[in-house]
């Protein structure tokens, strides 16, 4: 879909292959014009022409991990300074451990391979595909040994998350496995870790990004009043977002609609 109608000038004698990047690479320079001045950098909530802040990062301060995890999520640039995206809450909840990496934005690729090779076998793509490790599994194939419960607390490890809608999501795991790091594991969910947060979702295991991030957590040995925390932060952000509307205002400020695409 093209949403900008310089969008079909850029696209003419593009080959097939590079269309994907050149309106990946459209759409991120739009939104960095667009958003960039206007949303707080890390909860993406919106600073009106009044300078007003609607900013909630103060009602969802840094949380204690004693798991020591590190976050890069990996976000498509539809998702990038949505105020609604829950991935981002990870901005908030662990700014010193969370690195964001935009689909498309030149350079990230090779920062996001870099930051992997520096996690060696600690690093991990949450993503439940055909050939997804369990947790178990995953533990087991790190340390070389007889699989252990999975609730012992484990070293820090360094979690890929995706982001965005599933059909974006599929786009960006063949990119990841492609292009950026085929050797690192995926790793699913079980069902019965799914049912710990339940949600209404047209799919089984589908659930949001943090509620992900949250179970995974948990049976890497992270605390239950952590997890559930950082779970309750998506309400938070949920509740801010119904208070402003969806951000239509009257004043000039930049809308979520502008920001979203």
């Amino acid at each position: 879909r093209l949403r900008d109608a310089g969008d079909a000038e850029r696209l003419r004698g593009v080959l097939p292959a590079e269309r994907t990047r050149v309106l990946c690479e459209a759409m991120i320079a739009r939104k960095a014009a667009r958003c960039g001045a206007s949303r707080c950098p890390r909860c993406w909530f919106p600073v009106d022409s009044s300078g007003t802040s609607y900013c909630v990062c103060a009602k969802m301060p840094p949380l204690r991990f004693g798991t020591r995890p590190r976050f890069l999520i990996y976000m498509h640039p539809r998702d990038w300074y949505n105020a609604g995206d829950d991935a981002k809450i990870l901005l908030t909840a662990a700014p010193e451990a969370t690195e964001l990496f935009i689909f498309g934005r030149p350079g990230d690729d090779q920062r996001l391979r870099q930051a992997l090779d520096d996690a060696g076998p600690a690093a991990l793509l949450l993503f439940p595909d055909a050939g997804a490790l369990s947790v178990v599994e995953f533990l087991e194939r790190r340390r070389g040994e007889a699989p252990t419960p999975p609730r012992v607390a484990q070293s820090s490890s360094a979690i890929v998350v995706l982001d965005g809608t599933w059909n974006n999501v599929k786009q960006m795991v063949r990119h990841f496995t492609r292009n950026i790091s085929p050797g690192t594991p995926h790793v699913r969910l079980e069902p019965t870790e799914l049912s710990v947060y339940a949600r209404t979702q047209t799919r089984s295991d589908g659930i949001s990004s943090v509620e992900a991030v949250a179970l995974l957590l948990r049976s890497l040995g992270e605390s239950d009043a952590v997890c559930s925390e950082l779970v309750r932060y998506i309400t938070i952000n949920n509740e801010a977002l119904t208070l402003r509307g969806g951000f239509k205002q009257s004043d000039g400020a930049t809308s979520d609609e502008e920001c979203g695409s």
